[in-house]
Protein backbone atom coordinates (compact mmCIF):
# COMPACT_ATOMS: atom_id res chain seq x y z
CA UNK A 1 0.00 0.00 0.00
CA UNK A 2 2.33 2.57 -1.51
CA UNK A 3 -0.18 5.89 0.03
CA UNK A 4 -0.81 4.47 3.21
CA UNK A 5 0.45 6.29 6.38
CA UNK A 6 1.62 4.51 9.28
CA UNK A 7 2.06 5.92 12.88
CA UNK A 8 4.53 4.28 15.40
CA UNK A 9 3.19 3.49 19.15
CA UNK A 10 5.45 2.91 21.92
CA UNK A 11 4.25 -0.01 24.87
CA UNK A 12 5.86 -0.83 28.13
CA UNK A 13 5.89 -4.01 29.05
CA UNK A 14 7.48 -6.78 30.90
CA UNK A 15 8.92 -9.74 28.80
CA UNK A 16 6.90 -13.05 29.53
CA UNK A 17 10.04 -14.94 29.19
CA UNK A 18 12.70 -12.64 31.07
CA UNK A 19 10.41 -10.99 33.22
CA UNK A 20 12.48 -7.82 32.24
CA UNK A 21 10.88 -4.10 31.61
CA UNK A 22 11.09 -3.46 27.90
CA UNK A 23 9.58 -1.09 25.56
CA UNK A 24 7.81 -2.97 22.04
CA UNK A 25 6.67 -0.74 19.17
CA UNK A 26 3.58 -1.37 17.80
CA UNK A 27 2.91 -0.11 14.15
CA UNK A 28 -0.17 0.81 12.70
CA UNK A 29 -1.49 2.08 9.28
CA UNK A 30 -4.10 4.73 8.47
CA UNK A 31 -6.10 3.59 5.44
CA UNK A 32 -5.20 4.83 1.89
CA UNK A 33 -8.45 4.87 0.42
CA UNK A 34 -9.74 7.18 2.97
CA UNK A 35 -7.46 10.86 2.99
CA UNK A 36 -8.75 12.25 6.08
CA UNK A 37 -9.26 8.59 8.40
CA UNK A 38 -8.53 9.39 11.67
CA UNK A 39 -8.56 5.17 12.58
CA UNK A 40 -5.31 3.31 12.40
CA UNK A 41 -5.50 -0.21 12.30
CA UNK A 42 -2.67 -2.69 14.04
CA UNK A 43 -0.28 -3.77 11.51
CA UNK A 44 2.64 -5.72 13.47
CA UNK A 45 4.96 -5.49 15.99
CA UNK A 46 8.58 -4.92 17.10
CA UNK A 47 10.35 -6.53 20.30
CA UNK A 48 13.90 -5.20 20.84
CA UNK A 49 15.55 -8.39 22.24
CA UNK A 50 14.36 -9.78 18.45
CA UNK A 51 15.49 -6.96 16.96
CA UNK A 52 18.72 -6.59 18.83
CA UNK A 53 18.93 -10.50 17.70
CA UNK A 54 19.00 -9.74 14.04
CA UNK A 55 22.15 -6.85 14.12
CA UNK A 56 25.89 -7.21 13.95
CA UNK A 57 27.57 -8.68 16.98
CA UNK A 58 29.18 -5.54 17.80
CA UNK A 59 25.80 -3.13 17.36
CA UNK A 60 23.82 -5.22 19.97
CA UNK A 61 22.81 -3.49 23.88
CA UNK A 62 24.28 -5.31 26.29
CA UNK A 63 21.32 -5.58 28.14
CA UNK A 64 19.70 -7.76 25.78
CA UNK A 65 22.96 -10.35 25.44
CA UNK A 66 21.69 -13.78 25.24
CA UNK A 67 17.93 -13.02 25.80
CA UNK A 68 16.01 -14.69 23.07
CA UNK A 69 12.13 -15.49 22.18
CA UNK A 70 10.26 -18.36 21.55
CA UNK A 71 6.76 -16.92 21.27
CA UNK A 72 5.86 -16.33 17.33
CA UNK A 73 3.48 -13.44 18.74
CA UNK A 74 4.41 -12.03 22.00
CA UNK A 75 1.93 -12.61 24.75
CA UNK A 76 2.00 -9.49 25.77
CA UNK A 77 0.39 -7.64 22.99
CA UNK A 78 -3.25 -9.82 24.21
CA UNK A 79 -4.57 -6.12 25.37
CA UNK A 80 -3.12 -4.36 22.00
CA UNK A 81 -6.01 -2.57 20.54
CA UNK A 82 -6.69 -3.29 17.07
CA UNK A 83 -7.53 0.00 16.15
CA UNK A 84 -6.43 3.34 17.58
CA UNK A 85 -8.27 7.10 16.72
CA UNK A 86 -6.39 10.21 16.78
Amino acid sequence: MPNSWYTLVHKHITCPIWHIKTVIMLKYRYPSDEPHARQARYVSYECPIERDRKVKTKDRNPEYDGLYCKYATCPALKNVPEFIQD
